[in-house]
């Protein structure tokens, strides 16, 4: 209401209508299309209109460092076909260009010196990899299984390949980011049950004493992300020096989670932060 009554947010609205669309739409689009921006600009509004979830989470069965990501827009459902169509085109036009760079080698030139050839074909490699690295895309495929209709974006990030991929599941789009498999993937972690089950989970939410109207959420699982990355060490030092051993002075290595919520109670903004962890607590805690 302060904003509003201010004139502040009424600055802001007048601010973005003076900046020029087409500057920001050549620099969105690598082509100067105003329908891309204006597309960027719907999502951005949507987001903002009907809020989103985001959960991400590891493989139970190795110790693989990439997390698996799901970004979750309600009532977005009918953007899915749309965003396949873009990762099938991004996907051409990628495959287009490494293509291209790993054909277009320099010419054998008779009046060439042997050094004139090895740089030449040192700058030749140095273009492919280029390219190579702003294309990370390698493909694109669409899934149909009996639950759903799966637009998947093969890409590879230096050794490692993921996957970008986005599918309709009721009216909410649906967000992946991972490692290959994502139907499989996918199906399994929706067979492990609500995350609402999980007893560290529960015992994130106590109730309060003047209960809010949330407007957003969010919860860690420190316990899991120490027993992951803990005995990674860290770099720089003299001495053999890990995540655990750090946390421990600090009394952050018996976390269990740590919970954040914000809403408003009557005409009042409130955070309210829950951390569980055991008794007497050690370090800053």
């Amino acid at each position: 209401e302060a904003f509003y009554r201010s004139g502040l947010v009424g600055a802001f609205q007048k601010a973005w209508a003076g900046i020029p669309q087409e500057s920001f739409s050549a620099q969105l689009s690598n082509g100067g299309d105003p329908a891309a921006f204006k597309q960027y600009v719907g999502a951005a509004y949507q987001l903002d209109q009907r809020g989103f979830a985001l959960a991400v989470w590891f493989p139970e069965d190795d110790q693989d460092s990439w997390p698996y990501a799901l970004f979750i827009v309600p009532n977005a459902a009918q953007q899915a076909p749309a965003i396949g169509a873009w990762a099938e085109a991004e996907a051409k036009s990628s495959l287009a260009k490494r293509e291209a760079a790993t054909k277009d080698q320099p010419q054998e030139n008779a009046d060439e010196t042997d050094s004139d050839k090895e740089e030449s074909e040192d700058k030749a490699k140095t273009d492919v990899m280029q390219v190579l690295a702003t294309s990370p895309v390698i493909g694109y495929e669409t899934i149909v299984s009996p639950n759903r209709t799966i637009y998947c974006l093969h890409s590879r990030w230096g050794t490692t390949k993921m996957d970008w991929a986005c599918w309709a599941d009721g009216r909410d789009l649906m967000v992946y980011f991972g490692r290959p498999g994502v139907t499989a993937i996918v199906d399994k972690a929706m067979q492990a049950g609500s995350l609402a089950s999980s007893p560290s989970w529960q015992r994130a939410w106590p109730e309060l004493d003047q209960p809010i109207s949330e407007s957003s959420r969010a919860w860690c699982d420190v316990a899991r992300l120490l027993k992951r990355y803990g005995p990674t060490p860290i770099s720089g030092q003299p001495i053999e020096f890990t995540i655990a051993r750090l946390m421990k002075p600090l009394g952050f290595d018996e976390i269990e989670s740590v919970a954040w919520r914000t809403g408003y109670h009557n005409r009042h903004l409130v955070d309210v932060w829950d951390v569980v962890t055991p008794q007497p607590r050690k370090g800053l805690l």
